[in-house]
């Protein structure tokens, strides 16, 4: 059994309802501890769907499972964007037409040898493609669960992890999550790294409701672990701080947060280092290599945008595309989906497809697409093969390759410590 292992593995969501085991070759009969689950509305590997669909879920438990879900409707003449999200789920489709009805969702039910099995209590209309990233081994530690922010500058202390985490994975719908169905598309997904520096990111994407004509408005940063946008105003920003043996701190700046956070929390009993930054898309086609891990990866986590600069307030095109792009050492998934700004009709799609990277502009035409190359000792290659003359910010987090003590090797200190 390997210390810590990371796989992913993608299936078409099941229209028959009921039980559906999601498994992979690669564990070779382990039991994961933890899940990651991102899906749109896309059902054919790199073929644009209509309507804009997203849902990012995470499960360590029953009782400690979350998603968030957001829709934009395609081709209507005033703008219908949906949000929604629930804490006994861990899929979410919203339907595109029904005003935040839900098309399927699916619980977890539990952990298998080599995968994982959800119940599909409400079966979607469609089989659509469903990216689910396995984290197991012996030196894992999981939790997902929620918190809620509070006020301007008051510093909330999460202390119900139940452990010290090294790596965060966070995401926001805007409001509580209660599987209530709100107006509006917003969506934030970050992550947090427990280093002597604390390193966090995010993006966050809001599109307006009801309105004659689409309204975007998008960040990605550097300073915040989640945040908030909406109409053309950054709302909030969430500081995560003071890491112990229960969980963290998280603190609301600029504004008012009262807000739901989720979180997948994880622990790697010091045997694997983790990095994240952000990084520019290349402006050019070819092979590309990222050496800011410095350190031979098993898995990497992208945050995809079309944004140009950090910290910078987009109300324009380069708001429009996002997206999450994930690899091991061999299986590639991108999922994205895009919504034209300033359209009198609204113009949104949904795109998956089994390559590192497909993200397209934000009227849905080519924008950056990559396959995955191979890991090396300093970080990883992709090879680009549409790109576009402007570099847009992404950010990533990888996970070290666990290093076999039979071969010699150990890492017995917390990463970034001496």
């Amino acid at each position: 059994m390997e210390p810590v292992q990371i796989e992913i593995v993608r299936v078409a969501s099941d229209t028959g309802g009921g039980n559906q085991d999601i498994t992979t070759t690669k564990l070779r009969g382990q039991i994961p501890k933890a899940a990651m689950f991102v899906l749109t509305y896309a059902i054919t590997d790199g073929t644009v769907a209509n309507h804009a669909v997203f849902s990012v879920g995470a499960a360590t438990a029953v009782a400690e499972q979350w998603v968030v879900s957001v829709m934009s409707e395609n081709n209507v003449g005033t703008t219908e964007s949906r949000r929604r999200g629930a804490t006994d789920e861990c899929v979410m489709i919203l339907n595109p037409a029904g005003a935040g009805a839900i098309d399927g969702e699916a619980a977890f039910v539990a952990f298998i040898a080599d995968g994982v099995r959800i119940n599909w209590g409400n079966a979607p209309s469609a089989a659509f493609l469903l990216e689910v990233t396995l984290i197991a081994g012996r030196s894992v530690t999981a939790k997902a669960s929620k918190f809620t922010l509070g006020n301007v500058n008051i510093a909330v202390d999460v202390n119900t992890v139940g452990f010290e985490p090294d790596v965060l994975f966070t995401a926001c719908h805007g409001t509580r999550i209660d599987d209530a169905s709100r107006t509006d598309w917003m969506l934030s997904h970050g992550v947090v790294l427990n280093k002597a520096s604390i390193v966090q990111l995010s993006y966050a994407q809001q599109s307006y409701q009801a309105a004659a004509a689409s309204r975007l408005t998008s960040r990605i940063t550097d300073d915040y672990g989640i945040m908030q946008v909406w109409d053309g105003v950054f709302n909030w920003g969430g500081e995560f701080s003071a890491f112990d043996a229960q969980g963290f701190t998280c603190t609301s700046r600029i504004g008012d947060s009262n807000d739901d956070v989720a979180f997948l929390a994880l622990a790697f009993d010091n045997v694997v280092d983790f990095s994240a930054a952000i990084i520019d898309s290349p402006t050019g086609n070819g092979d590309q290599t990222v050496t800011n891990p410095a350190f031979l990866p098993q898995y990497v986590h992208v945050g995809l945008t079309q944004m140009p600069a950090i910290d910078t307030l987009y109300t324009d095109g380069y708001a429009g595309a996002i997206g999450i792009s994930m690899f091991d050492e061999d299986d590639e998934y991108s999922q994205a989906t895009a919504d034209e700004d300033a359209q009198g009709t609204t113009d949104t799609q949904s795109l998956s497809d089994n390559t590192a990277v497909n993200l397209p502009q934000d009227d849905g035409t080519a924008g950056w697409v990559a396959s995955f190359v191979e890991f090396n000792a300093e970080g990883w290659i992709w090879n680009f093969t549409t790109s576009l003359g402007t570099a847009v910010k992404w950010w990533y987090l990888a996970i070290e390759k666990a290093r076999s003590p039979r071969y010699g090797f150990t890492n017995f200190q917390r990463p970034g410590v001496i």
